[in-house]
């Protein structure tokens, strides 16, 4: 290295260091003008604090030439190394969003991030499945459209049908899934249900080997064609559950045996509500297989009109045979002859080998 520069690189050394003097000088003058101030005048202001600045370099060891206390007093009325905050204005703003870029990106890449999250569960657990659950049911309603005109209805269930197709598609249209189900399943019975009377009818009347159930069999198939036509599902429903159990009753072949265990009743008197004065006798009966399995049977009551389906009742009879049987179980507590009456297949009504009026009771 040569020696101007040396000499060069020296007194930058020294500038700086005057530089810094003269900073620091500035800075002290500044606490100590706070601290005179108090004391003395302006005019005799900064001769102190010249003073008093020299005296605590000094005692500090330090060496501060006139020209740089006197730069330092100029620097501090000039408030030339004082920090003034700058003007709160958009530049400013944006200088300190720019400062403060890695909080308010982290932040925003956060909030997005959650907003995602939020965006996409709302997806996956609710738009989702009512979207899905959207398509099922607009393809369960497609699908069974098909089977009912598949099933070649008549022209007046046809139009129910179509009624029942509209309210569907309708409720679908307004994000009515329930009430689209219960269209849809309704078009369904209506498909279906014209089959079971059909079949219903068909086999009741193959069973029946007697007028009058032949005659039930026919009213319950008009009462349900009937109501197809003018939609009544439920009313068809009940007239296709009636024929099948019509042909199950139809079927069936068993014997009317008269109650005769022991601790029990094999008959009963009652009192007439609407007669006081008069008595009605019954003999009590179960219906049983020819297996011996009981058999339950549709029985309504005299008494109060309620029908309920038992294996175990009373028919009424007269007093006479109410006491033939009565004697015939106190001979010994067994009935001998208990056969009260037999149900054959292909009959409704029973053959009685005791005479009797039909009325019964439920309970006595």
């Amino acid at each position: 290295m040569t020696l101007s520069s040396d000499k060069k690189e020296q007194a930058d050394r020294i500038d700086l260091n005057d530089v810094m003097l003269t900073m620091d000088v500035a800075d002290t003058l500044r606490y100590q003008e706070q601290l005179i101030e108090r004391e003395l005048s302006a005019a005799d202001m900064d001769r102190a604090l010249i003073d008093k600045v020299r005296r605590m370099y000094e005692a500090q060891g330090i060496e501060v030439s006139e020209q740089i206390i006197a730069e330092a007093v100029a620097a501090l009325r000039e408030e030339r190394f004082t920090y003034k905050p700058p003007d709160k204005d958009a530049n400013t703003a944006l200088a300190r969003l720019y400062v403060k870029r890695g909080f308010w990106t982290k932040t925003v890449l956060i909030t997005l991030a959650l907003l995602f999250c939020a965006v996409m569960a709302y997806q996956w657990f609710v738009t989702g499945p009512a979207k899905r659950r959207q398509i099922q049911a607009s393809q369960a309603i497609e699908t069974t459209w098909a089977q009912f005109r598949k099933s070649r209805p008549a022209a007046s269930i046809t139009a129910a049908g179509q009624a029942r197709y509209a309210a569907a598609k309708k409720a679908l249209a307004k994000g009515d899934i329930e009430t689209a189900a219960t269209e849809t399943k309704a078009l369904e019975r209506l498909a279906t249900l014209p089959v079971q009377l059909d079949n219903g009818h068909k086999q009741s009347l193959a069973a029946a080997k007697e007028k009058r159930a032949r005659e039930i069999a026919n009213d319950h198939y008009e009462k349900g064609r009937t109501a197809l036509e003018r939609g009544n599902i439920e009313a068809a429903a009940t007239a296709a559950k009636d024929l099948a159990q019509l042909e199950k009753v139809l079927q069936a072949e068993y014997r009317l045996n008269i109650v005769s265990r022991p601790n029990e009743s094999s008959g009963a008197i009652r009192i007439p509500p609407n007669n006081r004065l008069a008595q009605n006798y019954y003999i009590i009966v179960e219906a049983m297989t020819l297996d011996g399995e009981k058999v339950t049977v549709p029985i309504t009551s005299e008494e109060d009109g309620e029908k309920r389906v038992v294996s175990k009742w009373g028919f009424r009879v007269a007093k006479d045979d109410y006491d033939r049987v009565r004697r015939d179980k106190m001979d010994d507590g067994i009935i001998q002859d208990n056969l009260f009456g037999v149900k054959k297949k292909g009959r409704l009504s029973f053959e009685y080998m005791i005479p009797t009026t039909g009325a019964a009771i439920l309970e006595w």
